[in-house]
């Protein structure tokens, strides 16, 4: 069966087909897929002018373009060859807003891909799905499975196949290797793909820190992967004050990440983490952490005192003196009061009373800027 796909202005287009027959079984068969068809997923996608190979009888097909269409099912009976026609329904335009949509963290190799004939799959196959979900942005990233193998397709800028508004780029996600225990990292927008000091995965640092330190140097994108995992909290409140257990491959080293600020290309501090990655752990968790590290507004007073010793308190004087102060002026929780210095013929200088302690808090300093990536 021919397929002519268009899109909502009656422009070809790519778009995805799920189709069954009466009997609820999926065609293509997901058993017998190779790439450009993923076995992983009932879907199969197609351009306008090519064709899918199906037996005489009755079929529902399933057909959209990404979250920014309408569903739409077709009831079709196949004959012999025969030509269908499909043609998107759109219910929203972001990009027409200056919203681009895409997604930063895909796999061409492990999780359910294949090993064998080939491991994993190329920047063809990835494009032509990221094209039919109609993201405009698609972020290939290199793993630890079939690392050695996908390695090769990175450039350091948009893939050869990216079709404008539709990019694929290869990047890398730490994971299964280097600080990964720690929590996975997603490195966008690199200019070298391999840490320095080997050919490969096996020499990475073991602090996340450390990745962060190399990638941001060149200009990288950076942050968690999958922030939740790690997280969790026995609660649905936002915000909470529980301590999550920081025991698994989310934003777990995040909480210190984010405090610090390193070199970018130029030698300017930028901040360590540009974003969290969210939508794909469960909301509470991952949304608890972006709260705690959010920083104050500059020019806001905090809120009215809070009851000392409670949480969201601000931190006691130490006696003797003010705290002693961090990056930007910030507490440092258990430092020592800064020693007086000794009186001189006229007498001590007058001691003016301390300022009020300002509000303790786990976060970028003030003025940086950055987010929340939604996957």
């Amino acid at each position: 069966m021919t397929l002519r796909v268009q899109d909502e202005n009656g422009k070809p287009t790519i778009a995805a087909f799920e189709i069954r027959d009466a009997a609820g079984r999926v065609y293509p068969s997901q058993a017998k897929r190779l790439a450009p068809d993923f076995a992983f997923h009932p879907q199969v996608y197609r351009a306008d002018g090519e064709s899918v190979k199906l037996p005489k009888g009755t079929y529902t097909v399933r057909f959209e373009r990404g979250p920014e269409s309408i569903r739409q099912y077709h009831q079709i009976k196949v004959t012999g060859k025969q030509q269908e026609t499909f043609k998107v329904q759109r219910w929203i335009d972001p990009a027409k807003l200056g919203w681009w949509s895409g997604d930063h963290h895909i796999h061409a190799a492990g999780c359910a891909h294949y090993n064998n004939p080939t491991e994993g799959v190329h920047a063809p196959d990835m494009q032509r799905h990221i094209m039919g979900e109609d993201l405009k942005v698609g972020s290939n990233l290199t793993w630890g499975p079939c690392f050695d193998y996908q390695k090769q397709f990175f450039t350091g800028k948009d893939d050869k196949v990216s079709q404008y508004p539709y990019l694929l780029r290869y990047d890398v996600e730490v994971s299964g290797f280097g600080s990964h225990r720690s929590g996975h990292l997603c490195l966008l927008r690199l200019k070298t793909q391999i840490y320095p000091g080997g050919p490969s995965k096996h020499h990475w640092p073991t602090l996340c820190l450390n990745t962060l330190r190399w990638a941001k140097k060149q200009g990288a994108l950076v942050g968690p992967a999958h922030s939740g995992w790690g997280l969790a909290l026995p609660t649905d409140d936002l915000p909470n004050y529980n301590i999550p257990p920081f025991d698994s491959i989310g934003a777990n080293e995040y909480i210190m990440n984010v405090t610090h600020r390193i070199p970018g290309p130029s030698g300017k501090l930028v901040p360590a983490v540009d974003f969290l990655s969210m939508v794909d752990t469960p909301s509470v968790w991952e949304l608890n952490i972006w709260y705690h590290t959010l920083p104050p507004m500059p020019g806001k007073a905090a809120p009215g005192p809070p009851t000392p010793g409670k949480p969201g308190a601000p931190v006691p004087p130490i006696p003797g003196g003010a705290p002693a102060a961090g990056p930007k002026g910030n507490p440092v929780v258990g430092s020592k009061p800064p020693t007086p210095p000794p009186p001189g013929p006229a007498g001590p200088p007058p001691v003016e009373p301390p300022p009020a302690p300002p509000e303790f808090w786990i976060g970028t300093p003030p003025g940086s800027t950055w987010g929340l990536m939604y996957i």
